[in-house]
This record gives structure tokens, C-alpha cells and sequence, in this order.
């Protein structure tokens, strides 16, 4: 089989009558899905685990499979997210001068593949630099009561003391007498 999609995660809303939820990319075992459910109110995130949380169907379907959750329907206030997620572990050995099977070296570049669409989704949720950017992005080592920000050439990230800033604005619920 080949991976002609990038498609390694997909997400619901809840809606108080399904518990089962489809997924479009192959996994070769159970445990190569994280299910996280978010309570949209709270912003509360639980990762599910297998088999206690969800069972899952389609293992080795490459068209993929679906969840289940173990207690039912996904209420209205909750969000699902299933993904990729694998241990990556290369468990394939190949002897040399011996059979070639060539759906054993495709299933490992397919899992390969999809080890790479993973990292690169997470990747892409992570706060990043822009493409033309070039400075240092690295976060300072962390300290007590300290916030982060620019340092005052725009060159890199350093750690303040909230009361030597010289201007600060409250925003939703904060206090400006908290800083």
C-alpha cells in the first residue's frame, strides 16, 4: 500500500448520542491512537487509554478503522480527538540474502511515513518562529515569578521581573494590582 494522505488525526464534537468515531489512517496496532477527550467549558484535556476508555476496529485497514468509547455517547460539551500516535520502534529485521517479501519493506516505509505526518502535526501546533525570522528563539531557563519576552534588541527571549515592566494592561478577569 502507499500513504496518500497526511490525514493522521481526526476531531469531533460531541452530541450526546454517538460513541463511536471514525479514523481515515492506517495504525498496526490498537495502542498506536491517542484519544483525548476536552471538556469545552473546564479546557480540561484527558487522554483516553485502550482498552479500559475506547476498542478499536480497522488494525492494519489501510482505509483506517473507528473507536468506540467504552461509557458511551460523547456528550455535547465534550470534544474528541483521535491520532497517530505510535511508540517509534523500527521491530523489523532484514537478513541479508534472505526472502524479500516486499509488503514487509512497505509496511515499515508506510509506518515511517506515518511517524513523520505525527511529528510534523505536532510540529505544527507548537509556537513557532516565523519563516523569515532570524532570531533566537530558545526559551530562557525557567525562574520563580519571572515572566518571558523579547529582550530589548528584538534578538531573543529573556526572563523579567513583572514589576520592573514599565507598562502593563489588564486584560479579562486580571487585576493590574496582581503584577
Amino acid at each position: 500500500m502507499t500513504v496518500s494522505s497526511t490525514t493522521n488525526r481526526m476531531d469531533y464534537t460531541g452530541n450526546g448520542v454517538a460513541s463511536t468515531f471514525a479514523f481515515t489512517f492506517r495504525i498496526f496496532a490498537e495502542t498506536d491512537l491517542r484519544v483525548t477527550m476536552l471538556h469545552v467549558a473546564t479546557g480540561v484535556e484527558t487522554t483516553l487509554a485502550w482498552p479500559a476508555d475506547f476498542t478499536v476496529t480497522g488494525v492494519n485497514d489501510p482505509a483506517g478503522g473507528s473507536i468506540t468509547l467504552v461509557d458511551g455517547a460523547l456528550g455535547a460539551n465534550y470534544k474528541l480527538t483521535v491520532r497517530f500516535d505510535a511508540d517509534p520502534l523500527q521491530d523489523t529485521d532484514v537478513r541479508n540474502q534472505g526472502k524479500f517479501y516486499p509488503e514487509i519493506h512497505e509496511d515499515v516505509f508506510d509506518f515511517l511515513t506515518l511517524l513523520i505526518q505525527s511529528a510534523r502535526d505536532d510540529i505544527r501546533r507548537s509556537l513557532r518562529l516565523s519563516e523569515t525570522s532570524e532570531v533566537d528563539g530558545q526559551l530562557p531557563a525557567p525562574e520563580a515569578g519571572k515572566v518571558i519576552g523579547w529582550n530589548s534588541g528584538g534578538t531573543g527571549l529573556d526572563n523579567f521581573d513583572p514589576a520592573s515592566l514599565a507598562v502593563v494592561t489588564a486584560y479579562g478577569d486580571w487585576i493590574e494590582d496582581e503584577f
